[in-house]
């Protein structure tokens, strides 16, 4: 297709150009048939309906195209089961093509659109779906029965389904393709707001039953034994006497009775007005004496000149081709009376002319030829002779002239003799003229005997020949019944040859078989054109014209209701009245009928239910039959959706129904197809790319998900582990944009503007300094204040949110929006079937991946950054309750052991905790034992909390009442300690450990703490 579709579009524009020439604003409907598989149109089948769309807008004409896709199981019923291969092949590539299809009818809802390239530098965008109504046809009906013969079977339920739409009917508006159409479109509009799945279900399938009477094989049956009649033609051979009697006939006038005598006719007729008779010249031999011979010779040539034109004239009469007084004219007028024979015929005829008997017309003419040619070779035999004498006495004349004898009698009859030789040359000359001549004119006709005979008689022959064996073999068919039970598969014949043979032969004793074959000879006569080509279906119109029309008219021009009438009258011996005839018709066919049109199409019930689609079906019924409108109206009766449409057409019953608003992926086969598909990616059928130019990015159709929705599949039961990889990250694809608004609630794909943006890089960047700042050396409140402000900051980019704006694309809200599962399986069956979205919405989040990535990561840093501050809060705390306990004497200071003695806590706290003697806090062996303040405050920090909390409630209350001794006691110990020498001494062993920088703030924070404690107390 593709290297040729520069020819189909051209040839297209010419086809619907002439269909519409002359009207006005006419309605054009194409249908367009394809297989969905290898070598059935799979390969162009979209192409082909993007050309017609494509062709049809360059004219200028509005069109609807109907689509009739042949599913792939239709095709594995035409395949022998020994072709492994094939079977292995056909599913999927057919699985291939159905996803093409499905892609395609959604296209102007996923966002697809590419323009492919033909011949001819012509460039056509798919961006609509390839047909306005798609049917699809499987081997299965509607009840999951498997059809016989499904592949002849399913054609004839479209061919039909189409041809009941072009024949005329009653009520057109009702009936019409138009309206069909309409309703197709209204209720598959009505199923689409009652689906709980995301899918197209602009489908349909149909089916069909028929039941006729069987003019064709009453016609054939008739002329199969009127040639019956006829063959005797067949063993006719003409002899010699008949093929003389045609020469004889046709090539002489008279009665002529040899070869010898047809030749002497022809040589006569040929010689018409060109005898050998010449005038004689008037003038004395003294003139041409005195004025020279040239006026008396010419007297002779012109003579000459004109016979010979008068032969000319003859031969070109004898010989035109198309002439009918020509020879062969008159061959041919007498040979249709042979043909017309019943004891000859063409056969016949055809033996006379030549090759098939031993003697024919070809071998008479043979005869003529050699018979002129005896007299040719004689004549010619004499030029020296007429040259010599007429040259012999002329130089006698001229002698006796030059000469001047005076002998007037001798000079006269030399004069004489000069005259007769000059004239005896001229008719010699005539006469070779003559014999060459008939030598052409019969070697023409030899030619144009064997010329015809090949290119007419033959081939007429050949087409009787056939024509007979033909109706013998059609009249052993017609006995047998095979021709009967093989229509049965579809085309259901409401009689039998059996049940009306008597009527027939009695028609066929009527008949003259003379006059019958005289009428149908000269039809083929007078109709060369439609045989002399030998095309059989031309041959076969022709055929068909004559017995329908003409031979059988009585036959052809019954009624289906007078047919059927006579059946039953002769099945129950007695008269049938309407009533009955009804009750018949009902009960054997209508009902027959109905239960048989299921539509070809059967549903997996996991996917969708038959109560889910809408049907449609009528009965196609003839106008001119009211029994069979009643029995159709009986059915109706029962069952409501049948309808009954008044047909033109008379001889049959049509009942159609069809079933639409289904998705593909309903498809019984699918599962089994899809199975086979995906496990074997590397095999399957070849896809086109799609190149999407807004994205600029290419869509490559083997990556198309299954075509069964996400809301109805079972991940358990993938069958690739590559698909299941590809869903997975479908899954989180689908699941980020609608936890980001990429997709919102109605299904818009939206992005965020720029300066949205720049507005949230704004905002993050005010959290930089608070990451920056060194809080380590910071009092309290100085944290606590970076708390705060580490927290505004956090909630300030927590809030701030992309405001998302509606992009050109949206996802379809079709469907159930009832409850919000419902609407959610809808959306995701959307987005993981159309490509084009799920690139669209990975480039969103692509290009705002790194500002949210940023986000994330600076809220991660302040939430890290808060937490490292409130841990300095926490030590801070601690360090401070461990200087209460230290300055109170909670803690005993016995240099080099600071300890916290048991008996300053409770003693019912004791046993509960386990205390049972002195906690030690510093002792000379700890790590940090040296610098006993800092290893005690290491060791408090790593106390039980409740114990620290035991520490802190005694220290309280010593810091309330801070006259008792035990706190004076530790102040004055703790001044002793605390010296600026023993500090110095504590900071220069600090130096050798690894948290010198740690022990020398700390020593600085217990010194100021210290000296705080003892002003504000006054100690």
């Amino acid at each position: 297709m593709m290297s040729k579709s520069n020819e189909f579009m051209n040839r297209l524009k010419t086809e619907i150009t002439s269909v519409v020439e002359g009207l006005h604003s006419p309605q054009i409907n194409i249908h367009i048939f394809s297989g969905l598989s290898g070598g059935t149109g799979a390969g162009c089948f979209l192409d082909t309906c993007y050309m017609v769309r494509a062709v049809a807008e360059e004219l200028g004409k509005p069109i609807k195209s109907y689509g009739y896709f042949f599913l792939p199981d239709v095709n594995l019923k035409n395949v022998p089961l020994e072709l492994n291969a094939v079977h292995d092949y056909i599913p999927k590539n057919g699985y291939a093509s159905l996803q093409e299809l499905e892609y395609c009818m959604n296209i102007s809802q996923n966002g697809g659109e590419f323009i492919q390239e033909y011949n001819g530098g012509k460039r056509i965008k798919w961006n609509r779906p390839p047909v306005d109504m798609c049917h699809l046809v499987s081997a299965s009906d509607s009840r999951g029965n498997v059809i016989p013969n499904a592949y002849k079977y399913s054609m004839n339920v479209v061919a039909e389904y189409i041809m009941d739409f072009l024949t005329k009917a009653k009520d057109k508006d009702e009936f019409g393709l138009d309206q069909h159409f309409e309703n197709f479109q209204a209720f598959t509009g009505a199923i689409n707001g009652k689906k709980r799945m995301g899918a197209n279900i602009a489908y349909c399938a149909i089916g069909a039953s028929c039941a006729t009477i069987p003019l064709k094989e009453i016609n054939t049956y008739l002329a199969s034994r009127l040639f019956e009649q006829f063959a005797t033609i067949q063993g006719k051979t003409p002899t010699k006497s008949d093929v003389d009697a045609l020469a004889f006939s046709t090539l002489a006038t008279g009665d002529v009775k040899s070869l010898e005598e047809v030749y002497e006719s022809l040589y006569a007729e040929l010689r018409q007005d060109a005898s050998s008779e010449y005038e004689d010249y008037r003038e004395d031999f003294h003139y041409v004496r005195d004025a020279g011979n040239s006026e008396m010779v010419l007297h002779y040539t012109n003579q000459t000149s004109d016979k010979e034109g008068n032969i000319e004239r003859n031969a070109t009469g004898m010989e035109g081709y198309q002439n009918a007084g020509s020879l062969l004219g008159r061959i041919r007028k007498e040979l249709e009376v042979v043909l017309k024979d019943i004891d000859r015929g063409p056969m016949f005829a055809y033996g006379m002319l030549q090759a098939g008997v031993e003697y024919n017309l070809s071998n008479f003419i043979d005869g003529l030829i050699v018979q002129n040619k005896s007299r040719l070779t004689k004549e010619a035999s004499q030029d020296t002779n007429r040259e010599e004498d007429y040259q012999n006495a002329k130089d006698a004349f001229e002698d006796i002239i030059d000469r001047k004898i005076k002998m007037p009698g001798a000079t006269a009859k030399a004069f004489e003799t000069y005259k007769f030789y000059l004239m005896t040359l001229e008719q010699h000359k005539l006469d070779l003229v003559a014999y060459k001549t008939m030598d052409r004119v019969l070697n023409e006709l030899k030619k144009q005997v064997d010329q015809i005979a090949v290119s007419y008689y033959l081939k007429l022959s050949n087409v009787m020949t056939k024509l007979i064996e033909t109706f013998n073999e059609n009249k052993r068919a017609l006995d047998s019944q095979d021709v009967v039970l093989q229509k049965e598969e579809f085309v259901m014949p409401m009689m039998t040859i059996k049940e009306i043979q008597p009527a027939l032969e009695e028609r066929i004793k009527k008949i003259n078989i003379r006059s019958m074959m005289d009428a149908f000879m000269n039809l083929l006569v007078e109709h060369e054109e439609d045989w002399i080509g030998e095309n059989d279906n031309r041959i076969s119109r022709l055929v068909i014209n004559f017995f329908v029309h003409q031979a059988f008219r009585d036959f052809a021009t019954r009624t289906i209701t007078e047919f059927l009438r006579d059946k039953y009258e002769r099945q129950i011996a007695g008269e049938v009245t309407d009533e009955v005839l009804t009750n018949f018709i009902y009960e054997d066919w209508i009902k027959k009928l109905t239960a048989r049109a299921n539509p070809l199409f059967t549903l997996d019930s996991t996917i969708w239910q038959e109560s889910q689609t809408t049907k449609m079906a009528f009965l196609s019924v003839p106008q001119i039959s009211a029994p069979i409108q009643a029995a159709a109206a009986q059915i109706q009766a029962v069952e409501p959706i049948w309808k009954s449409k008044m047909s033109a057409l008379t001889d049959r019953i049509f009942v159609m129904q069809s079933v639409c608003g289904f998705p593909l992926s309903a498809y019984r086969e699918i599962n089994q197809y899809e199975g086979k598909y995906f496990s074997s990616k590397n095999i399957y059928g070849r896809h086109y790319y799609e190149e999407k130019s807004k994205c600029v990015v290419k869509i490559d159709w083997r990556n198309l998900l299954p075509l069964r929705p996400q809301s109805v599949t079972n991940r358990e039961e993938i069958y690739s582990e590559d698909l299941k990889m590809e869903l997975s990250e479908l899954d989180r694809l689908y699941s980020k944009a609608c936890e980001i608004g990429v997709i919102d609630e109605n299904s818009r794909i939206c992005k965020s503007s720029e300066s949205d943006c720049k507005t949230l890089a704004d905002v993050l960047a005010e959290a930089t300094p608070l990451l920056k700042e060194d809080y380590l050396s910071k009092n309290l409140s100085k944290l606590v204040e970076a708390i705060e402000n580490i927290d505004h900051c956090m909630t300030k980019i927590q809030n701030y949110e992309l405001s998302m704006s509606p992009t050109e694309y949206a996802l379809p809200q079709d469907g159930l929006r009832e409850r919000e599962e419902d609407i959610k399986d809808i959306q995701k069956d959307y987005f993981y079937s159309f490509p084009i979205y799920q690139l669209v919405v990975k480039e969103i989040l692509d290009s705002s991946a790194d500002l949210l990535n940023d986000k994330q990561e600076t809220l991660n840093q302040l939430e890290a950054k808060k937490a490292e501050i409130q841990g300095f809060i926490d030590q801070l705390s601690e360090f401070d309750y461990y200087c209460y306990a230290l300055f109170t004497g909670v803690f005993k200071v016995q240099f080099p052991v600071i300890s916290c003695s048991i008996e300053e806590f409770d003693f019912t706290f004791m046993m509960d905790h386990g205390l049972s003697e002195d906690i030690m806090l510093s002792t000379v062996t700890d790590e940090f034992g040296s610098i006993p303040f800092y290893q005690s405050f290491v060791t408090y920090q790593g106390l039980d909390k409740e114990i620290k909390q035991e520490i802190r409630r005694i220290s309280d209350e010593r810091r309330s009442k801070l006259g008792v001794p035990e706190a004076k006691v530790a102040v004055e110990e703790l001044k002793s300690q605390l010296t600026n020498e023993r500090l110095k001494n504590y900071v220069q062993m600090s130096l050798n450990t690894t948290k010198s920088k740690e022990i020398m703030d700390f020593l600085g924070k217990i010194n100021r703490k210290f000296k705080e404690f003892c002003a504000l107390y006054g100690l």
